[in-house]
């Protein structure tokens, strides 16, 4: 917040960040009464919806049928259009346009950052994150630490897997790569960058036995595929990180005590660890974590674990 305070800012844009959702960085930002508005038209709508959760972290508002979505508009910014998506994409996109010249600060993810040069990238499909990041006059970025890669054939590999594994494309419609603010006669750029390199637990997994959970570059491909994840959606997780990855993350994030149920939302198919392009196991992990609260954390009810004893002894 030093740097919101320091610019005297009362209006900032975000591109699409699921990090900013996990810190909750939108209440941090409204209740030093700066107005916030989500430039991602899935984010959009959960704003609209008075802060709904996203049920997806590639496809957020994916629970929201288009025709709630036109009714929702309708009564809370008088939309009169159809349910068509393209008549009200392009309603929101009039109605954002005059944030982005007027923003004091434009807050933005990071999808991989490059060791090598410095270099920090987002990749979006609407043009929003280059919007958030090249018009305002100051410019934070929030990176998760695991986020780094080594060199640009890193960049190379990781973004192939990326795309074609969150959406199916070879390529997205929006891919930035910046490395630092803008120099003197440069068009547009932020004056100021500042990059937030955002720990929330990660060192804590960093060298364990969850070690390989770092990996995830959150495609979303194991919830695609995860039966549970499709028959229970999103927001029954509790949790912004759903399906097989959040049942493992979450709990490394914020402790058993709090999402020491989510191991076990899972049939431990395998499904999740054949579709996963870095080869995180899943699977395996979910299982660990039903052994650390069965066996380390103690977790389990206590008439629950005497029968277990009994059955193990005879």
């Amino acid at each position: 917040m030093e740097v919101v305070r320091a610019k005297n800012a009362k209006m900032v844009v975000k591109g699409k960040t699921m990090v900013s959702e996990e810190i909750s960085l939108n209440e941090a930002l409204m209740k030093e009464g700066v107005e916030v508005n989500e430039t991602d038209l899935a984010e959009f709508i959960l704003q609209t919806a008075d802060w709904n959760p996203p049920s997806h972290i590639v496809v957020p508002a994916l629970h929201f049928a288009r025709g709630r979505i036109r009714e929702m508009f309708h009564d809370k910014l008088g939309y009169e259009g159809t349910e068509d998506p393209e008549e009200m994409t392009r309603f929101v996109r009039k109605r954002i346009r005059d944030r982005f010249l007027r923003a004091d600060i434009g807050f933005t993810g990071c999808n991989f950052a490059v060791a090598e040069t410095g270099t920090i990238t987002i990749v979006s499909n609407e043009g929003n994150g280059r919007m958030s990041s090249s018009m305002p006059k100051t410019m934070i970025c929030l990176m998760g630490m695991e986020r780094l890669v080594p060199d640009f054939a890193g960049l190379d590999i990781m973004m192939e897997l990326l795309i074609r594994s969150s959406v199916g494309a070879k390529i997205s419609n929006y891919f930035s790569m910046i490395t630092g603010p803008a120099k003197p006669g440069e068009a547009d750029g932020p004056e100021e960058l500042h990059i937030i390199i955002i720990d929330n637990g990660r060192s804590n997994i960093l060298g364990g036995e969850f070690n390989s959970m770092l990996r995830c570059i959150r495609c979303g491909a194991c919830m695609n595929i995860c039966p549970v994840y499709r028959h229970i959606t999103g927001h029954a997780y509790g949790s912004i990180y759903p399906g097989p990855m959040g049942a493992v993350l979450t709990p490394l994030l914020v402790g058993y005590e709090k999402a020491g149920d989510l191991p076990y939302a899972s049939t431990l198919c395998g499904e999740c660890w054949e579709h996963c392009p870095v080869k995180i196991p899943l699977h395996e992990l979910l299982l660990k974590h039903r052994v650390n609260i069965a066996d380390k954390a103690h977790l389990r009810p206590a008439a629950e674990e005497a029968i277990f004893k009994t059955v193990a002894t005879v």
